[in-house]
């Protein structure tokens, strides 16, 4: 027998008899579930308090960027006015300048930001919950399995990810306004709702523009509240302005990051290989990795196409179904196509699978398995201590994931582990010792990826510098030159050439130098010639001059 939606304000009015003692003390039951939520997140993630920056976009993003180091108009001026590493997200820029002007540069106040946002984000999908599940325990288990899956590590622990939690805490109580004005009674209420589920929604774009695809789940999202589609479909038009623009202004940002050509098959094959990894990271989170360094030819591999076409197939085929009744699976399918479609490989970017890009699209999941497990027909004890049970396995699991990101060695060494040829993980160790003076580790490193990737800028630049230090500087040069040549379009690799001539112009002319002995004026051969004729002459009239000298000073 199916199960009816309940609104949060309909669980509410039949609460769980309390003691008649403890009825005054007794907290309400979403004030509990949330600061549970918010402790749970702490247990597992505690360990990154412990962690340092990492070469991998954090010194861009935080140590490096002098657009968060005050507060200020030129600040803000600054983070909405240009892009930042490839991305257009002012509002994850401005989160890092209010850390600097509270903590500085120490990496366990960034931290702490990002694990309280990614327990609101926890609390966020518990109360969305509510209104698709039957019980407050069923609600609070779909929020604890988005808090502790082992794919939300790299989005909590990873410092540059903070756009992650961030946009997520916007966009999802951009949804939870929404399907309050859905229900909301006085049509003054219900407009008030809409403005600010839709400002919600802006800035959750300006925080990372993953989300822009958002409007295919509030479409879903109304299905299932049985809204009629020519009443529902207007109300996205200001939706679907906003995902515009700010798709415009991604594909701007990532120019010369992105590969806008889209051949097929590629736009069919990339996306299905990327659903079935997706969902075998998901299903089965064993073995992740930071990075996954898969090839053009990774993603037209036919086990992982053929898997990702029959999961699409199946899951269309089942929401398609459920049309008829909850369709609560279609708002399940919508989030996870929501806010991965940007991601899928349909336009292609320098990382085309990560688990960050899992961090919002797990949440529909979770509600679906809450929701099939809540109408289960076994003991409800049998059914706390299963869910407990896989809430605890998965905890351990991302605790034992967490102390990758500790710092650049131990993240780049993980992923050397899981792709033993990777050469974006060589590059970066090898930054990382040549900033620690370790120069016959990052030598060895340089080396391994150059074996690789010839022509790749950073290695061959980390390169020049080491021939640098080393005092080979037409080695450096000329590796400098080779370099610009290779890719004339860097600004990175130009500006340390000009920067590299022009020091060493400077020691050359600021350097003590010793007083040089002048050599003696060539004699021409015909005075040579003369002088060995006429000797006697010159010593003689030598021996005159001497003593016309001697004459003088007597």
């Amino acid at each position: 027998m199916a199960e009816t939606t309940l609104a949060p304000r309909q669980l509410a009015a039949s609460p769980a008899p309390l003691a008649a003692g403890s009825r005054a003390h007794a907290l309400p039951p979403e004030v509990a579930h949330a600061l549970l939520l918010a402790g749970l997140a702490l247990v597992v993630f505690a360990h990154g308090f412990l962690h340092d920056f990492t070469n991998w976009d954090d010194h861009a993003y935080i140590v490096e960027n002098p657009t968060i180091r005050e507060l200020s108009w030129q600040t803000l001026a600054r983070a909405f006015g240009g892009f930042h590493v490839l991305n257009y997200n002012p509002l994850h820029i401005l989160s890092y300048a209010l850390d600097h002007a509270v903590w500085g540069l120490e990496p366990a106040g960034f931290f702490l930001s990002n694990l309280v946002l990614h327990a609101t984000a926890g609390v966020l999908v518990y109360l969305i919950a509510l209104w698709f599940v039957a019980t407050r325990g069923a609600a609070f288990f779909a929020a604890a399995l988005f808090v502790v899956h082992p794919t939300r590590v790299e989005s909590v622990v990873w410092l540059s990810q903070r756009k992650d939690v961030l946009s997520a805490c916007f966009v999802l109580a951009s949804l939870l306004a929404y399907l309050h004005g859905v229900r909301a009674s006085s049509p003054a209420r219900r407009r008030a709702l809409a403005i600010v589920a839709w400002s919600l929604f802006v800035l959750a774009c300006l925080a990372k523009s993953q989300v822009v695809a958002f409007p295919l789940l509030l479409v879903a999202v109304d299905s299932s509240q049985r809204r009629p589609l020519a009443r529902a479909l207007p109300g996205k038009l200001p939706y679907l302005a906003v995902s515009v623009v700010f798709a415009l202004v991604t594909l701007a940002a990532h120019e010369g990051g992105a590969q806008h050509g889209i051949e097929f098959p590629d736009c069919i094959t990339a996306p299905l290989a990327a659903v079935s990894i997706y969902a075998a990271h998901l299903a089965w989170p064993v073995g992740l990795s930071p990075y996954y360094d898969l090839r053009p030819e990774d993603f037209a591999s036919a086990p992982r196409v053929a898997a990702g076409a029959l999961l699409t197939v199946v899951a269309l085929v089942v929401a398609w179904r459920s049309w008829q009744r909850e369709r609560v699976l279609l708002v399940a399918v919508a989030c996870f196509v929501a806010f991965t479609l940007p991601v899928l490989g349909i336009v292609r970017i320098n990382v085309q699978v990560a688990d960050r890009y899992l961090y919002l699209a797990i949440a529909g999941a979770a509600i679906l398995l809450a929701r099939a497990g809540s109408g289960l027909r076994v003991p409800r004890r049998t059914k706390a201590l299963a869910a407990g049970a896989l809430v605890a396995t998965l905890s351990v699991a991302t605790i034992a994931y967490v102390p990758v990101f500790r710092n650049s060695v131990s993240l780049w060494r993980h992923v050397l582990e899981r792709a033993p040829g990777c050469s974006l993980a060589h590059s970066n160790l090898g930054h990382h010792y040549l900033g620690a003076g370790r120069y016959d580790l990052a030598i060895a490193h340089y080396d391994a990826d150059l074996a690789a990737r010839p022509i790749f800028e950073t290695s061959l630049l980390g390169r020049a510098l080491l021939h640098e230090h080393a005092g080979e500087l037409r080695a450096a040069e000329a590796l400098l030159r080779h370099t610009v040549e290779l890719q004339p379009e860097s600004d990175r690799a130009r500006a340390m050439l000009e920067e590299f001539v022009a020091r060493h112009a400077r020691r050359a002319l600021t350097s003590p130098r010793r007083p040089r002995r002048r050599p003696p004026p060539p004699r021409s051969r015909s005075r040579a010639r003369s002088c060995r004729a006429g000797g006697g002459r010159r010593s003689g009239s030598s021996a005159t001059t001497r003593g016309r000298r001697s004459d003088r000073r007597r």
